[in-house]
């Protein structure tokens, strides 16, 4: 990050947005419609039975499930358009005095993709009626970018990964690459999954639920807020050749769509379970005589929506709870009871190779005696080193040096525990015929246990709390002149602390340089390097988080009679409030190693054995602490405008002519 008082993208944001409010000035003065990515389209074209185009002909469509009724005419080219379309699923009637009137039901409009439904009038009298049913779309025709959708029937349907990831299906995307975790669950407990898509780093990806922004800013390859899969409506993948209209993105722009309420109550329950009882057991541990770990996993909820005032207001809600326990069997490098005491007797019974010189018998390394026998006298003993001593579990497992070198003396089972909800609720209001509102919460509050550490059971605190908020609106002030317009707000609240947070031990065990009384985040155990394991927590805790994402977004569109021009401005600020250090090897709270050639001799390659010595006798080799003083509070403004124009050349030719202007400018911290 760094701090810039100049800001030479402030002119050219002015001088775009003058652009932009000079644009829109003009489209007010003065069809085939392509539909922003939040919203559906209908179009299609109406003939004779000879294929003459007819003008003049009364389209009529209604909201199967909200009773949302739109009607237009067929122009001089016999062309209709419904633009900005929620989703959901229409019937369509024409008519023209003359012709049959035709009826078309089942029509099912999804988000980001206009729908062309082309219709062949018949002669007869208008008080007959042909009814037929919509098939599925065979080929995407009104746009060229390439868009994979993925429907919430799909979600439900397919086997997604135990955490009902809908991200899994990005496998089905063509030019992704196989989705997979990355960082710990206990400060990513979303379990977001990352993909490369045509080549490109998941950190050029980009999320949106319902207009919303969605990105983790601190590990942006992930989506800040998974979607439960039963919410979901539809999923709008865009990979390449994106229009103008889609933004800050390289490699896919993913649009997360959520179910709204009908006309009539709808709901779900659903529970899914896996445990260690319907598993079988994995070849390693059978080969191994090892049982197989205790697992209990639940995820379970329900879904309601209905209307609140029919065809006027109505609401969908979820929740979703995920139970998470797995045993697993830690092993930690623990030194016998002799070698406490200094005794390396039975390393050398087993380890002919090993070796214990005394570094105080000659200031030359090469002149260096051997203890003798191999035992370091109790006065020698740093007494630092044996209060650490005090914490070391006993040995529990049968020693065996010849088979893994005392690696593997102390066993003990753990349960990692992981308790989250995702509360969805979204509300749509169908003002008039003409505009169209709605509005969007939802929350995940998960706690995680794990990281477990040696002598303390407890193990490490995920708490993290994610927000998200959009709302939205589509307004057509006459039948060729529209707006729509989103805005959106994300924010991420976490700590993650370990087992020993809040407790200077290595203060209390006489440590120098390490903890610091005044600052709790540098409290816990500090790291001992000495060739076996002693409880630390990792150098990346403890972290606290607070990330905001602002976005907002408006477009208008005017129509013309063989044009379609289309502006609009986007701006997204990013934002972050980090106290995490660690870039250091140990951390706020401190750590010492110990070179096994402390207690070695040139020649001679030290052994882990030779460093707990070093250990015993309290003589370090190196020292780290990290330090921060403030918080990392960096911020970050991105702004796009574009203007495209979708030139119907003839029936069977159109053109998609555009331009964008994104603007990213670096991040840059904010002083306090």
């Amino acid at each position: 990050m760094m701090t810039s008082k100049s800001r030479p993208w402030a002119k050219a944001l002015v001088l775009a947005s003058i652009a932009f409010l000079v644009l829109v000035a003009v489209l007010f003065i003065s069809p085939p419609a392509r539909a922003q990515v939040l919203y559906g389209g209908l179009v299609g074209t109406v003939t004779d039975p000879q294929g003459g185009v007819l003008p003049g002909v009364t389209v009529t469509i209604t909201n199967v499930g909200t009773g949302l009724t739109l009607e237009t005419i067929t122009d001089d080219t016999g062309n209709y358009v419904f633009r900005n379309l929620l989703p959901g699923t229409f019937d369509m009637t024409l008519a023209l005095e003359g012709f049959t009137t035709m009826r078309r039901t089942g029509i099912t409009v999804i988000a980001g993709t206009p729908r062309r439904e082309d219709v062949r009038m018949e002669l007869g009298a208008p008080t007959e009626t042909v009814t037929v049913s919509a098939g599925a779309i065979s080929l995407q025709t009104e746009t060229s970018d390439l868009t994979t959708e993925i429907t919430g029937q799909q979600l439900v349907s397919l086997p997604l990964n135990q955490y009902r990831n809908y991200q899994t299906l990005l496998n089905l995307v063509p030019g992704a690459t196989p989705v997979q975790f990355q960082n710990a669950e206990i400060d990513t407990p979303g379990r977001s999954l990352r993909t490369w898509v045509n080549g490109v780093q998941p950190n050029a990806n980009t999320t949106r639920v319902d207009g919303a922004v969605s990105i983790n800013v601190w590990l942006p390859h992930h989506a800040g807020y998974i979607q439960p899969a039963e919410t979901i409506e539809t999923v709008n993948i865009t990979t390449n050749t994106f229009d103008a209209d889609t933004g800050f993105a390289a490699g896919a722009a993913q649009t997360v769509i959520t179910k709204s309420g009908t006309n009539e109550f709808h709901g779900s329950a659903f529970w899914f379970f896996n445990g260690d009882e319907l598993n079988a057991n994995s070849f390693a541990n059978n080969a191994s005589n090892i049982e197989e770990a205790p697992l209990s996993r639940h995820i379970y909820g329900g879904t309601l929506g209905g209307p609140i005032v029919k065809d006027k207001l109505f609401f969908f809600g979820s929740y979703e709870n995920f139970r998470d326990r797995r045993g697993t069997q830690a092993t930690y490098v623990v030194p016998t009871e002799k070698m406490k005491a200094g005794d390396f007797t039975e390393v050398k019974d087993a380890r002919s190779n090993f070796f214990l010189y005394d570094p105080l018998s000659s200031k030359t390394p090469a002149d260096r005696q051997e203890f003798p026998d191999y035992k370091i006298p109790g006065n020698l003993i740093d007494p630092i080193a044996k209060r650490i001593m005090a914490l070391y579990p006993n040995v529990n497992t049968d020693v065996d040096v010849n088979r893994n070198g005392l690696f593997d003396d102390y066993v003990q089972q753990r349960e990692i525990k992981v308790d989250r909800a995702n509360y969805d609720l979204k509300i749509t209001w169908q003002r008039n015929t003409s505009h169209s509102v709605w509005g969007k919460f939802s929350m995940l509050d998960a706690d995680v246990v794990d990281n477990f550490i040696l002598g303390w059971d407890e193990g490490s605190l995920g708490d993290t709390k994610v927000y998200v908020t959009s709302i939205g609106h589509t307004w057509t002030f006459n039948p060729t002149l529209l707006l729509d317009g989103n805005f959106g707000y994300y924010r991420m609240d976490q700590q993650v602390t370990g087992p020993d947070y809040g407790k200077n031990y290595g203060i209390e065990l006489g440590i120098p340089g390490t903890n610091d009384p005044n600052d709790i985040r540098a409290s816990g155990m500090p790291t001992i390097a000495n060739g076996y394991t002693i409880g630390s927590t990792p150098n990346w805790m403890p972290l606290f988080r607070k990330e905001l994402n602002h976005s907002f977004t408006t477009n208008l569109t005017k129509i013309f009679s063989k044009h379609e021009v289309k502006t609009g401005l986007q701006l997204i600020k990013l934002s972050l409030n980090h106290r995490q250090a660690e870039w250091g090897d140990y951390g706020l709270k401190g750590g010492l190693s110990f070179s096994g050639n402390i207690t070695g001799a040139p020649g001679y390659t030290a052994q882990a054995w030779n460093q707990f010595a070093a250990f015993l006798l309290g003589r370090a080799s190196y020292f780290s602490k990290d330090t921060q003083l403030e918080d990392m509070s960096g911020r970050e403004w991105q702004w796009g405008f574009f203007l495209s124009d979708r030139w119907r050349v003839n029936q069977n030719l159109t053109l998609n002519l555009g331009g964008r202007v994104e603007i990213f400018p670096l991040m840059t911290r904010e002083n306090r």
